[in-house]
């Protein structure tokens, strides 16, 4: 339907402005993303809870040792310390970073070796953020099988 030059969708009712002067911009979750890439990567703990939301739920998707669901600040920092316990090396370099005003989505490599075995694959890490905390996040490798057969073989 045209009237006087614009168009109108029937049906449709868009967010509020309450609603919109809620969200969080996609700029506000992009500083998140790499502040949450930078406590990661210091292995700081402390900055990192403090951007997880009580209630946060990590899933890792994968069939490997680390796979599973994390629920609470303290199990998803848990994670990040098992990760480099389970290897005797970890590197993990950031490629890319993308947002909207519901969360972002990082793209990384990892590499990590343990004895003979060795890992060399892409990551993509989304989170969900609300309210300037992250709420939810779920990773996916890029190449599964390489990334299960890893951390299978403990």
């Amino acid at each position: 339907m045209i009237l006087r030059g614009r168009a109108t969708i029937t049906g449709f009712a868009g967010p509020t402005r309450a609603e919109c002067a809620d969200k969080m911009s996609a700029r506000d979750n992009v500083r998140i993303a790499y502040r949450m890439w930078d406590a990661t990567s210091r292995g700081d703990g402390s900055d990192l809870r403090a951007l997880l939301a009580p209630h946060i739920e990590w899933r890792s998707f994968s069939t490997g040792a680390l796979s599973g669901v994390y629920k609470g600040p303290d199990d998803v920092v848990d994670l990040f310390a098992r990760s480099g316990e389970l290897v005797e090396g970890l590197r993990s370099d950031l490629i890319e970073v993308f947002a909207s005003d519901r969360g972002a989505v990082i793209h990384y490599i990892v590499q990590a070796h343990r004895g003979l075995q060795s890992l060399d694959t892409e990551i993509l890490l989304r989170m969900r953020i609300e309210n300037g905390q992250i709420v939810d996040v779920f990773t996916v490798a890029t190449e599964p099988q390489q990334s299960d057969s890893f951390w299978l073989a403990q």
